[in-house]
């Protein structure tokens, strides 16, 4: 191997274990960083749901106060229609006279459960409050997808930086092992050429007796 060629060689290594390094940053470091972003978007838009719930509890409460039978009705259809979201486990609107909920026992929450409760009051005066469960799987999903495509992308780039110039010098190594070869063939051919060219010139082709120039000699 040449000079050029080792040192060519040894920057391929380093350029190696330098996309590596930045591809392991990057691969940990991007998903958190979503994985953050993603948390507290959701965070953000279980309370929008929560502050939403509440206030179309509270019209059902406040419209009709002496109605008691009707608002619990129209409260387990508030909840019903919400329970159909998909990233809502449980759902709680519990009054000063009644509760409704989506399930008849309070489910354990999980480990990206987020929960909320908003009051629902009217004029300083609370009544009642709405309490949302909501899983945040499709964030850890997305984030676990986003790491897996970061990583390889790592993979690839450390490919095509470390395994793609090495596959040349290799390449570029056969090729001029092959050459040195052919040219050592060539070589041997030529002194053997010669040697029989010397031999020709001291003596007579028809006899190969030694002719004139080796008498001479």
């Amino acid at each position: 191997m040449s000079r050029g060629e080792e040192h060519s060689k040894v920057f391929a290594t380093r350029m190696f274990f330098l996309a590596l390094i930045a591809g392991l940053l990057i691969s940990l470091c991007t998903p958190l960083t979503y994985l953050g972003w993603a948390w507290k978007t959701k965070q953000a838009e279980t309370a929008a749901l929560a502050q939403q719930i509440a206030r179309e509890a509270q019209e059902i409460v406040i419209n009709n106060p002496d109605m008691r039978q009707y608002n619990l009705q129209q409260l387990n259809s508030l909840v019903s229609l919400y329970q159909q979201k998909p990233d809502i486990k449980h759902i709680k609107i519990a009054t000063n006279w009644s509760n409704s909920e989506s399930s008849a026992g309070v489910p354990s929450p999980a480990l990206f459960d987020i929960i909320r409760r908003v009051d629902i009051t009217f004029r300083g005066t609370t009544h009642g409050y709405v309490e949302i469960t909501v899983t945040a799987a499709s964030v850890i999903m997305s984030t676990v997808l986003l790491s897996g495509i970061f990583f390889g992308l790592g993979l690839l780039t450390n490919t095509l930086i470390y395994r793609l110039p090495v596959s040349i010098i290799i390449e570029n190594e056969k090729a001029l092992e092959i050459m040195a070869f052919k040219l050592k063939e060539k070589t041997e051919e030529l002194a053997h050429a010669q040697s029989m060219l010397e031999q020709n010139a001291l003596s007579e082709c028809k006899t190969n007796l030694n002719n004139a120039n080796q008498l001479i000699k």
